[in-house]
């Protein structure tokens, strides 16, 4: 039996929803009907027939199918191969009926999820534009999106990138075309009613994913489909054609933070970069050798990934040999340090959800489905290197290192032995340190990665060794370069990303030139970063240097942030009639969109460019340093944009915390305070009223403050204290002492900071003359005695003022150096 290609099944998945912007374009919101929508895709399929021969596709299909057939299939259809498809398409999206109500606007994912406390109301929009990352990522009212909706534009941009793709390699045209589609469908829906929030690009993305494991496993299996009367073709039960995979890398923050100062700022960049990329790759090196393609990847962030495959012997075999080969390679890298668990669970549909080969009695959700296999990730994670030590038990056990006199990594602290010692380059070298500073290869690597980063433009993968570059993972070679169309010289097989761009995401190459290079983007948190002038290049600042703003106080601020309680959005932030593949896709991707892309505008911006990197952001995570008060400012920043950017939800939240140090304090030590004190943050707990707020915190100088009911106050009575120093000599610095004073005596239980507090502010508002300085001794007693400051400020705690003292008392002291 002759069976389809599945590379063109999954391009037929990607093409499918196409067709909704053509008619959009040609007819108008007014006109469009959305059961037209395939015959649409036929008709660009068909004006294009010319262009996917030439990016190697044949015309003429199996069975006598062609590209249009495939694009237009429905359950209806006789072809065994257009009945898969069909199913791919409507598995992808879930069980919402498609219905011609309703001008088609795709809604913010964050307004329609369901939390603990309360569901969306569906009330957020977005025009229907091409992807950014400037303020167009935040959503507005429906009747603005559709005043900012133009699908003609829209349309003819795509067309006209459309013919630079001018590859003749499938696999790269395919690569291009994905990151088209991305950028010029993100902001349409999938469906015209029912689950708007489900992204165009997104639901044709697992389209294509589910559609080529479908093709794969039905030409492994060619007895999976049986007649029914209803829709021509229907699977049989007990079988499972998909398989869903999960790779974790373990050990990130022991990695991440295992270092010293010296070089510690390119080291740390580096090292965060170069996570991601082992991420990337382990998970980019199992789609190729499990004969899949860009579609099947379905998230990749924070060091985690998930892959939609075929559950064929062939790919459980390649998953297997695999797994196997990339243990030895990190174990013979890190010993340990870092390692990769990837776990994987069989499942299928049936008409009332999902059933896994693991629990085959047992009807599912996608977010069941989502949990089980993240439970089955975290075993393998406790069984790691189990073959390792049935294969090289004596190798893993044996002792290592030679102790006594021997090279020791600067950055790591680590032994060094033999060849693995390496000279820290001449510039890295301070004039105090010894002659000669040893570090090891691999951090050798991860410096040069951080030095690299500075004015990348673009990131190349290919398949073989072509000059320097990085090999995280066991073939793909990474190519950085400031060049915005990067790809290595002669390189077979290679794809380039841009990472560095204008917000209208431009990444394909308009000279219509021909080359086998597939082009596309990729959003990457901390891109640009404060530099210094070097001899040879601009260097990234030290901690030092960020922390140095001319006579401020210096210090450096470390922070950590992250989304809270998202485990909980992603297993039941939907509710059962929404959950889908496409659905949690679509989520990762606008968590992706803010965090890798968004939160570049806001460090770019004029205030934070020259004192504040971020050394992560990705998924929903956020790790970034720099001058103290600007790090404080940022935070702030980030926290109120990310609220803009869930629709102004209040059980949607970010935390964090931040860590205040001197600027040669080990920076691992201070990322593990920032992350204690982001822990602290998410256990934040207070009631005003009968209302309680958690979470949605900031911890700063030891104290947790809840966002909108404490850090007002604080962001108030800071700048106040300020300008009574600084500007009217109101207050003195003596004062902030007493304050600091009373509150050691309060935390003692000791009553007696009462009377003493009481006694001091009145007589220094007595021997005040005039009534606004009286007037500041006046708000003051009864901010510490009632908790209310200015008539806007009620139920403040002692904590919350000590903060804005403490802050203030860092503004005004003047820096030693």
């Amino acid at each position: 039996m002759s069976i389809l290609n599945p590379s063109i099944a999954g391009l037929a998945g990607l093409l499918s929803d196409l067709g909704k912007l053509y008619q959009l374009a040609e007819k108008g919101p007014a006109a469009y009907v959305p059961e037209d929508c395939l015959q649409w895709t036929q008709k660009f399929v068909e004006e294009n027939k010319d262009l996917f021969v030439r990016w190697g596709f044949p015309s003429q299909l199996t069975a006598g199918l062609t590209l249009k057939d495939l694009v237009s299939s429905s359950a209806s259809s006789e072809k065994p191969e257009q009945a898969l498809l069909a199913m791919a398409r409507q598995w992808a999206i879930g069980s919402v009926q498609v219905t011609r109500s309703g001008i088609p606007q795709l809604t913010s994912v964050f307004a329609r999820l369901k939390t603990s406390v309360g569901e969306g109301k569906g009330d957020a929009f977005y025009p229907a534009r091409p992807l950014s990352i400037g303020d167009a990522v935040f959503p507005c009212t429906q009747e603005e999106a559709i005043r900012a909706s133009n699908y003609k534009e829209l349309w003819q941009g795509f067309l006209s990138e459309l013919k630079w793709i001018n590859s003749s390699d499938p696999e790269a045209a395919v690569f291009s075309l994905f990151h088209l589609l991305k950028k010029y469908t993100s902001f349409l829906p999938a469906l015209p009613a029912g689950n708007t929030e489900i992204s165009s690009f997104e639901a044709s993305k697992i389209t294509a994913s589910l559609a080529h494991s479908l093709i794969t496993y039905y030409g492994a299996h060619p007895e999976i489909l049986e007649p029914d009367p209803a829709q021509s073709w229907k699977l049989k039960a007990d079988f499972y054609p998909f398989l869903l995979v999960c790779g974790d890398i373990s050990g990130i923050q022991a990695f991440l933070y295992n270092i010293a100062n010296k070089s510690a700022a390119k080291s740390l960049k580096g090292r965060s970069f170069y996570i991601q990329l082992l991420a990337d790759t382990i998970a980019r090196e199992l789609m190729t050798t499990c004969g899949a393609n860009i579609y099947s990847i379905v998230y990749t962030a924070g060091g985690k990934f998930y892959l939609l495959l075929a559950n064929t012997t062939g790919v459980k075999d390649a998953l297997a040999a695999y797994q196997e080969k990339i243990e030895e390679r990190l174990w013979a890298q890190f010993e340990g340090r870092l390692s990769v668990n990837i776990a994987h669970i069989a499942f299928t549909f049936n008409g009332a959800g999902l059933v896994s080969n693991d629990k085959p009695g047992e009807i599912l959700t996608v977010g069941d489905l989502w949990k089980e296999l993240a439970e089955k990730t975290s075993l393998a994670k406790r069984q790691r290197y189990r073959k390792l030590m049935i294969n090289q038990y004596e190798s893993l056990f044996e002792a290592h290192g030679t102790g006594g006199n021997t090279r020791i990594c600067a950055i790591t602290g680590q032994e060094l032995e033999g060849s693995e010692a390496v000279i820290l380059d001449e510039p890295e070298v301070q004039s105090s340190d010894e002659a000669t500073t040893f570090i090891s290869r691999m951090v050798d690597e991860q410096i040069k990665l951080g030095r690299q980063l500075v004015g990348a433009r673009s990131i190349a993968i290919a398949k073989e060794q072509l000059g320097k570059g990085f090999k995280p993972g066991l073939t793909n070679n990474w190519f950085i370069s400031e060049n915005m169309y990067n790809s290595p010289d002669d390189a077979k097989g290679c794809i380039s990303y841009s990472i560095d761009f204008n917000d209208k995401l431009d990444f394909l190459p308009g000279n219509n030139s021909s080359n086998n290079i597939g082009y596309g983007f990729r959003l990457y948190g901390g891109i640009r970063s404060a530099t210094v002038k070097g001899i040879k290049r601009d260097e990234l600042k030290t901690f030092e240097e960020l922390a140095t703003i001319g006579e401020q106080q210096d210090r450096l601020g470390v922070l950590r942030m992250d989304v809270d309680n998202l485990g909980q959005l992603f297993m039941s932030g939907f509710p059962p009639e929404r959950r889908s593949f496409a659905a949690l896709a679509t989520l990762s991707a606008a968590l992706e969109l803010f965090f890798s892309g968004h939160l570049n505008v806001i460090r770019n911006m004029e205030k934070y460019r020259d004192n504040v990197n971020i050394i992560y952001s990705g998924g929903d995570d956020v790790f970034a340093v720099g001058h103290w008060n600007l790090i404080l400012d940022f935070a702030i920043e980030t926290r109120n944009a990310f609220r803009r950017y869930v629709a102004g939800r209040d059980d949607l939240t970010i935390s964090g915390g931040i860590a205040i140090v001197r600027p040669k304090f080990p920076i691992a030590k201070a990322a593990e305070l920032a992350g204690e004190a982001e822990d602290a943050a998410k256990m934040h707990v207070i009631k005003t009223g009968d209302i309680t707020f958690e979470k949605d915190s900031i911890n700063l100088f030891g104290t947790s403050l809840n966002c909108t009911q404490e850090l007002p106050f604080v962001l108030a009575f800071r700048d106040d204290l300020v300008y009574w120093i600084r500007e009217k000599n109101y207050v003195s610095k003596g004062l902030l002492m007493k304050f600091f004073e009373y509150y050691e005596q309060y935390k003692q239980n000791k009553i007696q900071w009462r009377w003493q507090a009481a006694y001091a502010l009145s007589r220094y508002e007595k021997q005040r003359d005039d009534m606004e300085h009286r007037q500041v001794f006046d708000w003051l007693k009864k901010l510490v005695f009632t908790g209310n400051y200015r008539n806007q400020y009620k139920g403040i705690s002692f904590e919350a003022i000590i903060v804005a003292c403490r802050w203030a008392e860092l503004l005004i002291k003047k820096s030693k150096s």
